[in-house]
């Protein structure tokens, strides 16, 4: 078994899996600037995270998409929250 290769597999799939539930997140929200802007990065950072499927790249790059997709996922829960403090 080749561990690094499965450690490729497991990061690119987390990463994958983390980008489709902030989309999908995003998707409940009321249309806005906010959420078109974390909806653009989001799917920037979906496929710089598809490239990694073929060559994964140094390990400061691959810690920097990782925060980027957290920080997508704390800007859509921000929104989310405002959303039900308004309803």
């Amino acid at each position: 078994m080749n561990t690094r290769r499965d450690s490729r597999s497991n990061r690119v799939g987390l990463v994958l899996h983390a980008i489709d539930i902030v989309l999908s997140r995003l998707e409940t929200l009321n249309p806005s600037p906010d959420v078109v802007a974390l909806r653009a990065a989001a799917l920037r950072h979906l496929l710089a995270a598809q490239t990694w499927e073929r060559a994964l790249p140094p390990l400061e790059e691959q810690e920097r998409l990782m925060k980027r997709v957290l920080g997508l996922d704390v800007g859509t829960a921000r929104l989310e929250r405002a959303k039900s403090l308004q309803l």
